[in-house]
């Protein structure tokens, strides 16, 4: 499978039809290789800098600044990636009228699974959905 097809199959609708993530990444997580391995055109400017700072050891000021992930700005609401390889985003919205969107991060051997939720979607739903692939990934090698 061609990692542009994991991008796919992250953003494919639920088996109710329904919608779950509007943006997917997977990016390489180890020193040396933090770039973006795949993407929908939403998340293809993720950084190497941001994806240090999201597996980097200072977690010190995540929930009082937030993180950057393609550029936009995030509060972080679960900060578990060391513990449970995962964290929860919440986009921070530059407008009133701007809606707020979960952001799900969740960790595989070598990459960091990425999705930007839907409207409406709850964490929860969009985590499992990265899990999903974070750990297939992880018993492929990845």
């Amino acid at each position: 499978m061609s990692w542009q097809q994991y991008i796919e199959n992250l953003l494919a609708r639920a088996e109710d039809g329904s919608l779950l993530s509007t943006e997917a990444a997977v990016v390489g997580r180890l020193p040396g290789q933090e770039s973006v391995w795949a993407s929908s055109p939403g998340l293809n400017n993720i950084t190497a800098n941001e994806i240090k700072v999201l597996v980097g050891s200072d977690r010190s000021s995540f929930f009082g600044t937030g993180v950057t992930v393609s550029g936009i700005r995030c509060a972080v609401v679960n900060d578990r990636l060391s513990e449970e390889r995962y964290m929860s985003l919440r986009t921070k919205s530059s407008s009133e009228n701007e809606e707020k969107v979960p952001i799900a991060v969740v960790t595989s051997k070598q990459t960091l699974v990425i999705l930007k939720g839907a409207s409406g979607v709850q964490a929860g739903a969009l985590n499992m959905r990265a899990f999903k692939t974070a750990d297939y990934l992880e018993k492929n090698g990845y």
